[in-house]
């Protein structure tokens, strides 16, 4: 199964006078996130509080920390066609469908079949993913892949990229950490959204 996730973040220009009666144009919350009805619904940023320098040391850190956001806008799946049941299984190998799935509770799997990919099932997520934030392929800046079987050895998110037809040649690499590798996908991008 193939899973994609898009992420979305605005550079904000936020001006303020010199005066300490004049506040910013964004509000911003207890836990320094803000929402501004002129930026679209589907994305969410964060900043810095107005007179920051009043605040202590440990909170102006948690600020700093926190001073940009992202907010998953999209996602996208994708899973193999060929299918195959216990029943099916059961005449290649001495097994039953009572047996496998007392023990595992799995009833069918599905399985890559020769003209499909794992890179292949990837750029379906990602143009699913793309769909749902709508987000033209020209607009992507990073392409992650987080794989743990990868099919070419210098990475299929470049190949990725070529499928979603990303004209503005955005970087791209593969992330090989198994089980781990979502969690890691998702904290590297949000990471380089964040400027972090």
């Amino acid at each position: 199964m193939a899973n994609a996730c898009g992420f979305f973040t605005p550079t904000i220009k936020i001006s303020s006078s010199s005066s300490s009666s004049s506040s910013s144009s964004l509000g911003v919350n207890r836990y320094k996130y803000c929402y501004n009805d002129v930026i679209s619904k589907r994305v969410c940023c964060s900043v810095m509080s107005h007179g920051l320098e009043s605040s202590s040391p440990s909170e102006s850190r948690l600020q700093r920390l926190v001073s940009k956001g992202c907010k998953l806008v999209g996602c996208g799946s994708a899973v193999p066609r060929l299918q195959i049941s216990n029943d099916d299984l059961a005449r290649i190998v001495d097994t039953s469908d009572e047996w496998i799935s007392a023990r595992t509770g799995i009833r069918n799997r599905r399985i890559l079949s020769v003209n499909e990919s794992l890179t292949g099932l990837a750029a379906e997520a990602a143009q699913k993913a793309l769909e749902m934030a709508d987000v033209e392929p020209d607009d992507v800046d990073l392409i992650l892949l987080c794989i743990s079987t990868p099919e070419d050895l210098f990475g299929g998110a470049p190949q990725i990229q070529k499928a979603l037809g990303c004209k503005g040649n955005p970087l791209a690499f593969d992330i090989t950490a198994a089980c781990s590798g979502f969690i890691l996908g998702l904290i590297s991008a949000s990471c380089y959204i964040r400027g972090v």
